[in-house]
């Protein structure tokens, strides 16, 4: 039983130090997704798309030239 206390006390030691460290991710995350809804990473997106899509087709000719 000695045994079972101490993994319950280091879980609840780790888990109390996870829980600390994963809110400002989270936090993160919510923020990225509430201006993704809005639009506001639009035109990033559209520039990166761009940029692969001009990567992607020169790799297309280089493949079958």
């Amino acid at each position: 039983m000695k045994i079972w206390n101490r993994i319950r006390k280091e879980f609840r030691k780790e888990l109390g130090l996870w829980s600390l460290d994963a809110r400002p991710g989270i936090m993160v995350l919510i923020l990225i997704v509430l201006i993704r809804m809005t639009g506001g990473l639009q035109s990033l997106e559209y520039m990166f798309f761009d940029t692969m899509l001009r990567i992607w087709t020169l790799d297309k000719k280089k493949l079958f030239a």
